[in-house]
């Protein structure tokens, strides 16, 4: 089957499908902007698939399990970071409620753009590939520091009672480095610091399935490969997965 094919009603229903695609990452991303990461999973992921999986530079979480757990660890330590900020800012933040104290200094901005989105001929997949240019805020045992990130979204998504859905997520950082820095090497962390020691028992769980998806670019990184670009198809078993 060709676009030249298609009816008009099928490339008018293609044209609302790319539509809800793009509102479906940019309600992705602005969740994790306004910190409603515990929520995610259920509002944006695929529920009926069992194959799902996230994709960060360092390995994959598979499993909606493993996924959830993801996003349940970032949205536990949010709250931590928040009790901690108000004991060392007694005077702005001692009086705050909880439920407006949560996420106090975080940002978490990792907007898309270009969008490259290929809607499969038989109306139940899609691929897409964005770009990304953000800048968040890390709460480390050694304190405060703001980093810069530019990299991709390669997502595959699935048709699920009529909404689409997130399958396969892969969101690769091709530079990731703190504010100020020299992007084009390789940094020591910074120095602990007592006050921040608490965030040591906030961990984030590891990918489940460890490998090095991407590494941050610096001067001495070999050329690095992008999954295939999305391209017109029929059925999602022509295609090269975004997924493992």
């Amino acid at each position: 089957m060709t676009r030249q094919q298609l009816t008009t009603e099928q490339l008018t229903k293609r044209w609302e499908d790319q539509r809800e695609i793009k509102n479906v990452m940019g309600k992705y991303t602005n969740a994790m902007l306004l910190e409603e990461k515990s929520t995610i999973f259920s509002r944006f992921w695929s529920h009926a698939q069992e194959d799902v999986c996230l994709g960060l530079n360092h390995g994959w979480y598979k499993g909606a399990a493993a996924i959830q757990g993801y996003y349940g660890d970032l949205a536990s330590r949010t709250g931590v970071e928040s009790q901690l900020l108000q004991s060392l800012f007694p005077e702005q933040l001692g009086e705050m409620p909880e439920e407006k104290l949560y996420g106090v200094g975080h940002m978490d901005n990792k907007p898309v753009s270009s969008p490259l989105i290929s809607v499969a001929y038989d109306g139940e997949t899609a691929q897409g590939m964005w770009t990304c240019a953000g800048c968040y805020t890390v709460f480390s045992t050694a304190g405060p520091s703001s980093h810069w990130m530019w990299g991709y979204y390669a997502v595959d998504f699935i048709r699920e009672e009529g909404q689409w859905k997130i399958w396969h997520l892969r969101l690769i950082a091709d530079i990731d480095t703190a504010a100020g820095r020299d992007w084009t090497q390789t940094h020591e962390p910074d120095p602990e610091l007592p006050e921040f020691a608490v965030l040591a028992n906030a961990p984030v769980s590891q990918p489940n399935v460890p490998c090095v998806l991407q590494e941050p670019y610096h001067f001495k990184r070999l050329p690095m490969t992008l999954p295939k670009l999305p391209h017109p198809y029929e059925h999602f078993v022509e295609l090269e997965s975004y997924g493992i």
